[in-house]
């Protein structure tokens, strides 16, 4: 099921999208100088929003040929990335490093760029609804202070 995101995850989802830019360089290198530190942020953003899911069926019923490194990550939702992300995050606390490794092998950084990109083609969207939104409310506070 996809999930409805408040405009304030969309803000979350796109503060952790933007760590793409944490963790790499502009040559797409990963940035090892506090990285740890960065790492803790990210988990920390994430785990605030309540954006882990530990429903992996969705990600265990992909076909055996499927790996995260794939084109297919450019087909994923949302609700998928944020699945794996879970995976990482979690399996990262019982085998130190691993989001590390998943970070190094650049796995993470394809996650962040599929997901900056939904948010990005949908972001005139939100900022469409966003304004009818404020706009009805606007209409509702006038006619009442007119009565």
């Amino acid at each position: 099921m996809i999930q409805q995101y408040t405009s304030y995850q969309l803000k979350a989802l796109q503060q952790l999208a933007d760590f793409r830019s944490i963790f790499y360089d502009e040559g797409k290198n990963v940035r090892t100088d506090l990285l740890q530190r960065a790492i803790n942020s990210f988990v920390e953003l994430f785990c605030q929003n309540h954006f882990a899911d530990s429903d992996y069926s969705t990600i265990q019923k992909k076909p055996n040929h499927f790996s995260p490194a794939d084109q297919s990550i450019n087909e994923l939702d949302i609700d998928t990335i944020l699945k794996f992300l879970t995976y990482y995050i979690w399996t990262n606390k019982s085998h130190d490093g691993y989001l590390i490794r998943k970070i190094k092998d650049k796995t993470i950084q394809k996650f962040l760029e599929r997901l900056n990109k939904i948010l990005s083609e949908n972001y005139q969207q939100i900022k469409i609804q966003n304004n009818s939104i404020f706009i009805l409310n606007a209409s509702f506070s006038e006619s009442k202070f007119k009565n």
